[in-house]
């Protein structure tokens, strides 16, 4: 729902563009999808001109989706209950008004229609429309059935697979049938920098192992079934480039004789930002400075440093960090870097913005506007968690002679090739030749 790379945010109903609204007057691709969020951790962000302290007790939201245009979809979440309240945040070129109301209980009932874009007190909250990715979609592969109505969920996404459909459509000559599996082109060595750091992938607790097939470099899938498969990552920079860096992640694994088998995936340091606000995370991100925790694993060695990225499509992005600030930003030449410390720790520096403390609870959260400067300063860096699985399997980036595609549509899958040395033997993990074709 929140995503800081999107440079249109999520919006309530009332003050979605007129053509998010309209685009549902059409086909959905998906209709009364339902959830349960139930974790019981409070989430706070940023809607419009209102702070939105969420809770996921008993949340039973549904979702619909449609096309909006191109490759990007348009979802429409209902029935979230909670309440929120405006920020006061002055806009762009204006100044903020002064007193704000330190606390509702100390204003005459609010008469507004939360419908209409008007605050919340315990109430059910208006449909939240937000853009999202097909790609994103696409590479979610990672519920499954195993039981009647019931599902579980493994770190490993599947990789997409097609079946042969019985209609026509015109021909792609860059879209091909293979009838079997011959060797994938030997991908460049992986990047060097950086170590290899353990990692455990796993299921679902509750849910049986399924099978996972890669390919590889040889003519045959790399087939995992492992429940827990033990390996490796190693995060490195590919490549600097002027406007940003290309990472690398590296994933080895032993198979069932104890050979390794290593793939790499490639991509940008926008993944970071994407995961900066995750509504999925039961943790917040902080501020350096307020937290010591932070600051001490940023003290010893780092799994990655110093990368550099751009952002420039000059959009606006009101955020949450913590319980203690709303932070503004506009995407105008900021030149970031980011920190990546053990435990994925990622730390954001070089931001430019305006930084107003906050205080509040599940109910309302107060932002102190009087703090308001008149320029935009240095903000101090931004500390939150990203799930490894998250930059493992990315893959959005790929070589084309001497540069690289960035931001590709389709998932890019994990191509494994063997490497030198030996591991722990895992017996889910075995090299399946592809059947010979006369």
């Amino acid at each position: 729902m929140i995503d800081l790379t999107r440079r249109e945010p999520a919006h309530f109903e009332a003050h979605a563009p007129e053509g998010f609204r309209k685009a549902f007057a059409g086909r959905c691709v998906l209709e009364g999808a339902n959830d349960r969020l139930d974790d019981r951790f409070h989430r706070c962000f940023v809607l419009d001109d209102m702070v939105f302290p969420l809770v996921f007790k008993h949340q039973g939201p549904t979702y619909d989706i449609t096309v909006l245009e191109g490759d990007t979809l348009l979802v429409r979440a209902s029935g979230l209950f909670g309440s929120w309240n405006r920020h006061h945040v002055p806009a762009p070129g204006e100044e903020p008004r002064l007193p704000v109301r330190p606390d509702p209980e100390e204003e005459e009932e609010d008469n507004e229609d939360p419908k209409s874009g008007g605050e919340g007190n315990y109430d059910n909250a208006p449909p939240i429309y937000f853009t999202l990715r097909l790609r994103t979609l696409l590479a979610a592969g990672q519920v499954y059935p195993h039981e009647e109505g019931s599902f579980g969920e493994a770190d490993i996404p599947l990789p997409l697979r097609f079946s042969r459909l019985r209609s026509k459509r015109a021909p792609q000559p860059a879209v091909t049938f293979r009838p079997a599996r011959s060797p994938i082109a030997d991908p460049e060595p992986a990047a060097l920098e950086g170590r290899f750091v353990p990692i455990q992938l796993g299921n679902d607790l509750y849910a049986p192992p399924r099978e996972v097939a890669f390919p590889t470099t040889e003519a045959g899938d790399l087939v995992i079934t492992a429940s827990r498969l033990e390996g490796a990552f190693r995060l490195a920079v590919k490549q600097r480039e002027p406007q940003r860096d290309v990472l690398s992640c590296a994933l080895r694994v032993a198979d069932a004789d104890g050979d390794l088998w290593e793939a790499e995936s490639l991509f940008t340091p926008e993944v970071f930002l994407e995961y900066l606000v995750d509504l999925e995370r039961s943790t917040w991100a902080v501020l350096e400075t307020e937290d010591e925790e932070s600051r001490q694993a940023f003290q010893k060695p780092l799994l990655l440093t110093g990368v550099r990225d751009t952002l420039d499509d000059h959009g606006r992005r009101l955020f949450m960090v913590g319980k203690s600030a709303l932070v503004v930003v506009t995407f105008d030449a900021q030149r970031p870097t980011y920190d990546v410390a053990e435990g994925l720790l990622v730390r954001v520096s070089g931001l430019s913005g305006r930084l107003y403390p906050a205080d509040g609870d599940r109910d309302y959260v107060a932002i102190d506007v009087s703090k308001h400067t008149p320029d935009e300063q240095l903000l101090p860096p931004i500390v939150f968690p990203v799930h490894p699985r998250e930059l493992i399997f990315r893959n959005t980036t790929f070589c084309v002679d001497e540069g690289f595609w960035h931001d590709n549509d389709l998932p890019i899958p994990l191509v494994f090739r063997r490497v030198p040395g030996n591991g722990t033997a895992q017996e889910d993990v075995v090299f399946r030749a592809s059947p010979t074709t006369s």
